[in-house]
């Protein structure tokens, strides 16, 4: 919501004055709310009959959850103080002294304490006592809309936010310009890559800083930091409460308004909107072609070429590189390889099996002295869509055994039945042709499987997995994208590994 601006003069204003317009603020925002959400109030109490994907009909009481915002409006929302009170937090009671204090428990709020509060303020004789007990809690005079919702909590559901709180917040206006007096040259990663590292040590940090270069950090960002566990324990890690997508969206949809007559505008922004998604396609796809040319004249070997080929789109979703030799009979290939690496026994007759079962028409037109001819392939290109941004990404994922004069045998997710993501380690790549003039593209894998083995100190989400010693074969459809598996010792026969499922892209890679 636009924040309110004072007609008058702030300067001219006195204390009082200027009180009497933050409440006067505050009473419209949640007036506004109440109106907004006034249908779900019913349904948040009884309930609301509705079908769910796996089509059951199920009872679901609605609520809200997460509240991502910036500046002024977790005040408005959760009906406190702003950054300058007393208690300025819009989820505890900690004290404007010890906002730099991001170690620390301080008493939360609750829609029962508050409600306590107001009451006893209520019963204040005097209206300079209701005043004192409103300002030792940090809060306005007003009752909060969600208050009388059945499942929502609105300090709880207001979250942390990576972009103003971090970003554009402790870093960007306080830590950042002082960094800069001492930094003379950066380049535009800098900001970036610099607080990534200060992260594990941000508190050290900021003692140290403090006592340096007097630099306080009382103010309401910092002591954000302090509820980011629970956050997260709560409500998943923090892309899903951040307003980084949400402020672009804000961004475009600005400059759509902008460009309408202010008549009816939504069905002018929709067409100024697809207008301008078309173009960002068409240049991208342009952007994506340059690179890829470029690319391609810059290979110096085959197999890179192979990797880089400009081949029209397809609708698989995998893509093999380097080519491993050239096509052969698979009894033969089976024979060599079984001689030194047992995951390569009876691979003719488990592939025919694997036809019987998953391709029946196909291995009724099969002889039993037909040959089948592969190509082995060292490298697969998976293509897949993000569910955190939902943009399309690629992983290169090698099963190599001398990729830079050390072994590579990566993993991958497995699309399957399992109720949770199942991950199985590559171990060859096959393109087989078969007698019918078909293709059909394999991936020889050792299946990972839930261990009973769990180490001493159990996290949130630990999975510990074991390598199977056996291979089997996977169709490449269900391949999905590269997994990070971590041994759970030194050891070079390790077979127990840790499920690593909360990484970052520059990690991973």
């Amino acid at each position: 919501m636009p924040v309110i601006e004072d007609p008058s003069d702030p300067t001219s204003c006195s204390v009082a004055e200027k009180e009497e317009f933050a409440h006067f603020k505050q009473e419209i925002y949640q007036k506004v709310l109440k109106k907004v959400f006034q249908n779900l109030k019913q349904r948040s109490q009884h309930g609301e009959a509705h079908c769910c994907a796996d089509g059951l009909n199920q009872v679901l009481h609605l609520g809200i959850l997460i509240e991502s915002q910036d500046a002024e409006e977790p005040a408005y929302f959760c009906g406190c103080r702003a950054a300058s009170a007393h208690h300025p937090c819009p989820k505890c009671l900690v004290a404007q002294s010890d906002l730099h204090n991001i170690l620390g428990n301080f008493e939360l709020r609750t829609p029962q304490s508050m409600r306590a509060v107001l009451t006893e303020a209520s019963k204040a004789k005097t209206m300079a006592a209701k005043e004192k007990i409103l300002k030792d809690n940090g809060m306005h005079n007003i009752e909060h809309f969600l208050w009388d919702f059945r499942f929502s909590d609105p300090y709880k559901a207001y979250s942390y936010d990576t972009l103003h709180s971090d970003d554009l917040g402790k870093w960007g206006k306080h830590l950042w310009p002082l960094l800069l007096d001492v930094l003379e040259e950066h380049n535009g990663q800098a900001f970036y890559d610099i607080l990534k590292q200060a992260l594990s040590v941000y508190q050290k940090c900021c003692a140290a800083v403090e006592r340096e270069y007097g630099k306080s950090f009382n103010f309401l960002k910092q002591h954000a930091c302090s509820h980011v566990p629970q956050d997260i324990r709560e409500k998943g890690t923090v892309d899903n409460f951040s307003t980084c997508y949400s402020e672009g969206f804000q961004q475009e949809a600005a400059q759509s308004f902008g460009q309408t007559n202010m008549k009816e505008a939504e069905h002018q922004m929709c067409i100024i909107d697809e207008k301008q998604e078309a173009i960002a396609r068409i240049c991208m796809a342009i952007d994506n072609d340059k690179k890829a040319r470029l690319n391609l004249e810059l290979a110096e070997d085959i197999n890179e070429r192979e990797v880089l080929d400009l081949e029209s789109e397809s609708s698989t979703t995998w893509r093999f590189g380097s080519p491993e030799g050239k096509k052969m009979n698979l009894h033969v290939v089976a024979v060599n390889l079984a001689n030194d690496n047992h995951r390569y026994r009876s691979l003719d007759e488990r592939l025919r099996d694997f036809i019987a079962f998953n391709m029946p028409k196909e291995a009724v037109q099969m002889q039993f002295e037909d040959d089948i001819y592969v190509q082995r392939y060292k490298c697969v290109i998976l293509k897949y869509q993000s569910v955190e941004d939902w943009t399309e990404g690629t992983d290169i994922m090698h099963c190599n055994p001398d990729f830079h004069g050390r072994h590579c045998f990566d993993c991958v997710i497995i699309h399957d039945d399992a109720p949770k993501l199942s991950v199985a380690r590559l171990c060859d790549l096959f393109c087989c042709s078969l007698p019918s003039g078909k293709t059909l593209d394999l991936a020889l894998v050792h299946h990972f499987s839930c261990s009973q083995w769990k180490p001493r100190t159990v996290w949130d989400g630990c999975r510990v997995l074991y390598e199977e010693p056996d291979t089997t074969l996977v169709r490449m459809d269900y391949l999905v994208r590269g997994a990070l598996v971590c041994p759970v010792s030194e050891q070079a026969d390790e077979k127990f590994y840790y499920f690593i499922d909360c990484i970052e892209p520059d990690i991973f890679l």
